[in-house]
């Protein structure tokens, strides 16, 4: 018997976690492997600039820099990629909460 509560959501939740772990590492190495080609372009800064300032501040939050590896991560994942999977995530895990029976939890009744 599990503990506390975080333990058993944890253990009931193994799979999924495990599966979104890596999963998001995959995409995390995938942009890792695609910046070296990217990173001589100055399109890409050019094309940052050239944006209104709304939807630059969506994309590069705080001026992030292209050319550098940290810059490009914050673009690419954390301005809207990251985000996004953390959504779904908790989306879907929400969706799966279960009463001890079994029974899909009922918040709204």
């Amino acid at each position: 018997m599990l503990h506390s509560v975080g333990l058993k959501t944890l253990h009931d939740q193994r799979r999924a976690l495990t599966a979104w772990s890596v999963s998001l590492a995959l995409l995390v190495a995938m942009y890792v492997a695609i910046w070296p080609s990217l990173r001589n372009q100055p399109s890409m800064s050019d094309f940052l600039n050239q944006m209104p300032k709304a939807m630059r501040s969506l994309f590069a939050a705080s001026g992030a820099d292209m050319a550098t590896p940290v810059g490009y991560v914050q673009v690419e994942l954390l301005a809207f990629m990251g985000p996004l999977l953390l959504i779904i995530y908790s989306v879907t895990a929400g969706a799966s909460i279960r009463k001890a029976g079994g029974a899909p939890a009922s918040f709204l009744s």
